[in-house]
Formats: C-alpha cells, sequence, structure tokens
C-alpha cells in the first residue's frame, strides 16, 4: 500500500541520518555520554535499515540510496553544531527527533495495513522509546552540569 511504502522510504531516511548524526557525536561530543549515545544511535540505526531494507525488497519497496533534503538539512545542522556547545544542542536534537519518529512510527502502527512493515514497526518502536529516554537522561545530566 502507499502507506506503507511512504512510511518505510521515510523510515529509512531517518535511519540513515541518525546514523550519521551518531557519527558525527562519536567524533565532536565532548562528554563520553553523548559520544556513547552516538555509537548506540550508529548501531541500532543501522540494524534498523538492515531489517527494513530486507522489508523493502521483499515487499519491492525502492530503498532510498542518500538522503532527502530534508534529513540532509538535519545532518548538516548536526555537523554544523559549534564544539562548545555540540552535546547540548545535539541532545536537544535527539530528544525532538526522537519524539518525532516515535509519533510518526505510532501512527503508521495505526495505519499500515502490510505485515511486514508493521512487524517492522512494532520490532523498531521500544527501540526508538530507549534513545529517546536515553537522549532525555543525559540532557538532564548535562543540563545539572552547565549549572554547577
Amino acid at each position: 500500500s502507499h502507506d506503507a511504502q511512504q512510511f518505510a522510504k521515510e523510515a529509512y531516511q531517518g535511519n540513515l541520518a541518525e546514523v550519521q548524526a551518531g557519527q558525527t557525536a562519536e567524533q565532536k561530543a565532548n562528554s563520553q555520554q553523548v559520544k556513547d549515545f552516538g555509537k548506540t544511535l550508529v548501531t541500532d540505526h543501522g540494524q534498523a535499515n538492515d531489517d527494513l531494507k530486507q522489508v523493502m525488497q521483499t515487499e519491492s519497496i525502492t530503498v532510498p540510496t542518500t538522503l532527502d533534503k530534508k534529513h540532509e538539512k538535519m545532518v548538516q545542522k548536526i555537523k554544523d553544531m559549534p564544539a562548545t556547545s555540540f552535546d547540548r544542542e545535539f541532545i536537544s536534537n535527539m530528544v525532538t527527533d526522537h519524539k518525532r519518529d516515535i509519533s510518526m512510527y505510532e501512527r503508521a502502527e495505526k495505519n499500515v495495513d502490510n505485515p511486514q512493515v508493521k512487524s517492522y514497526i512494532t520490532k523498531t518502536l521500544p527501540v526508538l522509546r530507549k534513545h529517546l529516554q536515553f537522549a532525555q537522561q543525559i540532557q538532564k545530566t548535562l543540563s545539572t552540569t552547565a549549572k554547577e
């Protein structure tokens, strides 16, 4: 269905962007927590895209090979963040981003009728929620450190 196709492409792009964002965090972050979070993003979103790619190939949905403009902009924004405020800006960005992803996945879970795509959503949602909690936890730590 169109819904399933559109969701799969959007989710794939999102995962690609998260992997690149995570790689940037691994290189640029000052705090070990943020570096670790970056590594988690690379691992989990890489795995999610491996899973999603299989579904897309099975369902004959074209797998994107590059980022679309929206995700390209997001990644560029992260790469351009100043080193001094990188950790806080990056984490704040990831909190917003994962909230958006979670609501997109939850909507798709209700509306997508393709069982393969639905199974990917069900498997991936808990991972996204875990990332959000992780990011919010780091955000708390960073704002506490900033006040000291």
